[in-house]
């Protein structure tokens, strides 16, 4: 919250965010970018582009959930509101098959 009031009040020059952070400062704000950070992987002689963001939906071993339309009426927590891969994706997908929070 903090560094999204000193974007919007003008106080920063740069800021270096996480996507979903960024999306609130583009809609509240009208920043924009001006970089985006790609992380290149090296496996042996192999390099990935990793290019696309992605979180998980995790649950126990012995859990009766074994995919997204399993959640519904179950008891969730997330890491924050505002993060990409630990709710935003997360929720994304759950309200595209009819799960509303």
């Amino acid at each position: 919250e903090e560094l999204y009031r000193a974007a919007g009040d003008g106080a920063l020059d740069l800021v270096y965010s996480t996507p979903s952070l960024y999306t609130c400062m583009q809609h509240g704000y009208g920043l924009s970018p001006v970089a985006t950070a790609y992380r290149h992987v090296r496996r042996g002689n192999t390099t990935f582009l990793l290019d696309r963001y992605r979180g998980a939906i995790v649950v126990r071993a012995n859990s009766t959930i074994h995919d997204v339309g399993d959640v519904r009426n179950s008891v969730l927590e997330a890491v924050a509101p505002i993060s990409t891969g630990g709710y935003t994706l997360q929720m994304s997908e759950m309200m595209a098959q009819g799960i509303s929070p």
